[in-house]
């Protein structure tokens, strides 16, 4: 949260957040999707290494996405 204020702070309309959101339960990602709109910044993206869309962990990123990401 800390980082992403500071992301803010410094100018950008915009992040990537890496694969580690894939440990954030449900209210975490709504949390997060709290903060960058009171910032006004946007997540267009995420970075993520292959074992992230196995099929034991795609699940988690749909509804992570439903949750944080629009």
């Amino acid at each position: 949260m800390g980082t992403v204020r500071e992301v803010a702070k410094a100018g950008y309309q915009g992040l990537e957040f890496y694969g580690p959101y894939y440990q954030w339960t449900a209210d975490q990602a709504k949390e997060m999707r709290k903060l960058l709109d009171d910032l006004g910044i946007r997540c267009y993206s995420t970075h993520n290494d292959s074992g992230n869309f196995s099929a034991e962990k795609i699940g988690h990123a749909i509804r992570s996405e439903q949750n944080s990401w629009r």
